[in-house]
């Protein structure tokens, strides 16, 4: 696997340090969120340890006239943004404030590791060889991949011709077991292409690329393996060598098993769970000598049956069949990665290559088909990301991405619009019922925007964006009951079961899951009509090919589709992304203002219904429970209409609201989704929720001073 750490400035680093016991080195990976890496514990090794030495990786070797050997004082030039050969400033702001780069930590499989500790001197020396040659070249697809930032705000990115890092190999786990695992650290250098001039990298590529990164290191160490005669097992992104049992890899993963206890006790799930899992659970490592080191792996995994004999048995050169014989079809493999997203980034594409041809291919024969791939007819090159990825699709899915664009715009005046007067009424009578239910006003202009643009419009397609909390349900429950007074039958879909179900519940519209509905169309069972209208919920999770035959079945029978959703909250379940095209092409009606978020009434309401023995309750239990009724927004709202007129329920409520009533966080959601980010951050300050300084190293220091920062 690989992990990324940044490495701050030196100048932060000292600070850190003088604040947290042990000398780590912090970094903001992003606004509110640190990390640390005792990268420092690797930079100067004891070379007079017969022991695999430090390597350098990158172009930047030519460029600088490296050698083999790296030099302590090389390192602290490079990491300071000086020149190692002469010590000149590469970088505007070299120096003490430079940040100094990443940590890339290439880990190899626990197999790996189990049979180097088992494995005789010669073999291991192999192994480590192997390693070396997997770090250098997923370094070489890093370089390949990293660019520099430049103009106002780092808007305008340039691909690099050199980086340069300098990789430590090392042996054990912080619980002293068998670990092989190098530690890159990618200096803050890149430069610039035709140029002899560097400037700092935009790391964010790195990030970007990290899947793929490691997944190149897999495939060339599996590759080399293979070259030395060990069976690979492929395991989905990952590999095992055959004759490794599953008790021995459980029994050396110590530190994966800190971790796991660690994430199940707290409820972790996540990768960034495993992350903090990870921090809290680490100790102090105390690796003892080279050779001390081997000796205990080989008593240790003696015990487990791995013995040099044993080692010596797993491998048989020549076994296999030649790199050659293998290969992977191009419409194959686009058809493979377009049953996942309508739109591939250039390193999803290699990660699957990667993955297909785990221990048959090395990380040069992966790029290569990758660029025999982007030269295939049947791929259809869209353009590049901010960080100059290339993106792609398939002819066939922008063909059928634009028929259904197509069919949008040529149904735009195909329907009766319903009378606008008809909405405005309908809208005027749910307000009126809500008021007397609560016993105030309320507001749903929103709503009733957007159902004069579904129901006013002559188009057969109707678009609506909102995300959870913005009263898409009571939108919907209104537009049903406009549609079914006019004599229409109305009928949802949605991708997911509970969807549906919700659909069906909240807004009293007969649902199905959106597979259940395309089948019983298919097989004749399900009859539409030009009197239906379809609501396909969550629509921003559908994919192209669902959208498409869901929008022909409706289109053909003449009827009338609303697709509701958020585009910006989940990524589509299948290929897709339509939605969000669609919308961009053809506009629709937005709910912006978050009308629910998670409060905790629980409190308030046993408070005010539970009677005591000698007296009522404070609010009539049909009161009460038609409050509980309302969507959480108006629930607040009611409340607070009941405290402003009542002293005895006004003692009750305040206590309660300024605990537990998030109000302002509603507030700041709200701001957040109408694009004042600014606004929001400042009402979230206010609030104690976060701390802003425009001076961000007096911001890091009453940060640390107040003691928000918690290892």
């Amino acid at each position: 696997m690989l992990s990324i750490a940044k490495i701050n400035s030196a100048y932060n680093q000292v600070k850190h340090s003088a604040t947290t016991p042990g000398g780590y080195l912090f970094y903001l990976q992003s606004s509110g969120t640190r990390q640390r890496t005792d990268f420092l514990e690797y930079l100067n090794p004891d070379q007079s340890k017969l022991e695999p030495q430090p390597f350098w990786a990158g172009s930047g070797i030519e460029d600088f006239d490296l050698s083999e050997i790296v030099q302590m004082e090389q390192v602290e030039k490079l990491a300071y943004g000086y020149s190692p050969k002469n010590g000149e400033a590469l970088v505007r702001g070299a120096g003490p404030l430079h940040v100094m780069g990443v940590d890339m930590t290439f880990s190899a499989p626990k197999d790996v590791s189990a049979v180097f500790a088992a494995a005789d001197p010669t073999t291991q020396a192999a192994i480590s060889q192997c390693m070396q040659k997997a770090v250098e070249s997923a370094m070489d697809y890093t370089q390949s991949i990293s660019v520099t930032r430049h103009g106002a705000a780092g808007r305008i990115k340039k691909k690099v011709s050199s980086i340069i890092a300098a990789c430590y190999p090392h042996f054990a786990s912080r619980a002293i077991q068998p670990q092989l695992h190098v530690h890159a650290f990618l200096f803050n250098l890149g430069k610039h292409r035709n140029s002899k001039e560097w400037s700092a990298l935009d790391n964010k590529a790195q990030f970007d690329h990290k899947m793929t990164a490691g997944m190149l290191f897999r495939v060339d160490l599996a590759y080399h393996l293979a070259q030395l005669g060990f069976e690979i097992i492929p395991d989905r992104q990952y590999f095992q060598i055959k004759g490794i049992t599953e008790y021995q890899r459980q029994t050396l993963s110590k530190r994966r098993t800190e971790i796991q206890a660690f994430m199940k006790q707290h409820e972790g799930k996540t990768s960034l769970d495993a992350d903090i899992a990870a921090l809290n659970t680490r100790s102090a490592k105390a690796e003892p000598p080279y050779l001390e080191l081997l000796g205990h792996f080989r008593e240790m995994v003696a015990e487990l049956g791995l013995t040099t004999e044993y080692v010596t048995s797993l491998r048989n050169p020549g076994q296999y069949p030649a790199p050659s014989e293998f290969s992977i079809s191009h419409q194959a493999l686009l058809d493979e990665l377009t049953q996942i997203r309508s739109t591939v980034k250039v390193q999803d594409i290699l990660h699957l290559i990667c993955k297909k041809s785990m221990g048959i291919w090395n990380a040069e024969q992966c790029r290569n088909c990758l660029d025999k791939f982007l030269a295939y007819e049947e791929v259809l090159h869209l353009g590049n990301t901010e960080h100059l990825t290339q993106v792609i699709t398939s002819k066939s899915m922008y063909e059928k991405e634009h028929a259904i664009a197509q069919r949008v715009e040529d149904g735009l005046h195909s329907t009766s619009p319903i009378a606008a007067q008809r909405v405005h009424q309908a809208f005027e009578r749910l307000r009126e019922d809500l008021s007397k239910t609560i016993g105030h006003s309320v507001n749903l202009a929103e709503q009733e925007t957007a159902a004069h643009y579904i129901c006013n419009s002559s188009s057969n397609h109707a678009f609506v964006v909102g995300s959870a909390g913005t009263g898409k349900t009571t939108l919907l429950k209104a537009v049903a009951d406009i549609y079914r007074s006019e004599r229409f039958e109305i009928m949802g879909c949605a991708q997911s079961a509970s969807a549906a179900l919700n659909l069906a519940r909240e807004a009293n519209i007969p649902s199905s899951t959106l597979v259940s509905l395309l089948l019983r169309h298919q097989r004749g069972t399900l009859a539409l009509s030009p009197r239906t209208v379809l609501v396909l919920d969550e629509a921003g999770v559908v994919g192209s090919r669902e959208f498409d035959l869901l929008q022909q079945a409706v289109i053909d029978a003449g009827g009338k589709l609303i697709c509701v959703g958020d585009y910006k909250q989940h990524a589509p379940i299948e290929a897709g992304g339509i939605f969000r095209s669609l919308i961009e092409k053809f506009g629709g009606a937005h709910l912006n203002q978050i009308q629910r978020q998670r409060s905790d009434f629980a409190m308030i309401y046993r408070a005010l219904g539970d009677a005591c023995s000698h007296s009522k309750p404070l609010v009539p239990k049909e009161k009460l429970n038609a409050i509980q009724s309302l969507s959480i927004a108006e629930q607040s709202a009611a409340l607070d209409d009941l405290a402003l007129h009542s002293p005895i329920l006004a003692s009750v409520i305040r206590p309660w609201q300024a605990t537990h009533d998030f109000h302002w966080m509603r507030e700041a959601v709200d701001q957040l989704s109408k694009g004042h980010a600014e606004l929001a951050l400042t009402t979230m300050a206010v609030k104690g929720q976060l701390y802003m300084d425009d001076d961000r190293s007096k911001a890091m220091d009453t940060l640390i001073r107040s003691e928000l920062l918690v290892v």
